[in-house]
This record gives C-alpha cells, structure tokens and sequence, in this order.
C-alpha cells in the first residue's frame, strides 16, 4: 500500500474576526441598556424581545399546540423524581 499523507497542509487562512470586529463597530451594542426611568426601561425591553425574536428567527419557525407526554417517571434514592417527557 503506498504511503500517503492525509492531511493536506493548509498554508493560508481566511477568517471572518476582521469583518466581525468592523461589524461591530457599526452595528454592535446599538440597543444597550440605557434607561433612566421606568418607562424606558419598558420600552427598552420590549425592543430588545423583538430584536432577539428577529435574530434567533422566531417568525420563521412553526407553531404548535404544546402536547407533552410523560413516558416514564421513575423514583430514585434520595425522593429524587426523574421523568422522561416527550414535548
């Protein structure tokens, strides 16, 4: 069998952390906690569900009845309770 290398050496890299750290420049921190009163606080808090609902895609994802089944509960040493839920 003839002896081959099988890692291939890689002699130049390409990474992202300029443009991350340009981005955040930019962009980063924009919706920082800043209030002074209560109702900017509220305010402020209802922006940043809804910027994080648009980040982790929330509106992309689909809705259902929440329907949980308990297929095991098991009761261990100590009154522990260990449950097996399908969601």
């Amino acid at each position: 069998m003839e002896d081959r290398k099988r890692t291939i050496p890689i002699t130049r890299f390409y990474t992202c952390e300029g443009q991350l750290l340009k981005r955040m420049k930019e962009k980063g921190r924009k919706n920082r906690f800043c209030a002074e009163t209560k109702i900017e606080y509220e305010k402020w808090k209802a922006e940043t569900r809804e910027l994080l609902k648009t980040l982790i895609g929330l509106q992309n994802m689909e809705y259902c009845p929440l329907n949980p089944q308990c297929l095991e509960r098991v009761v261990i040493e100590g009154g522990i309770i260990r449950e097996k839920i399908l969601l």
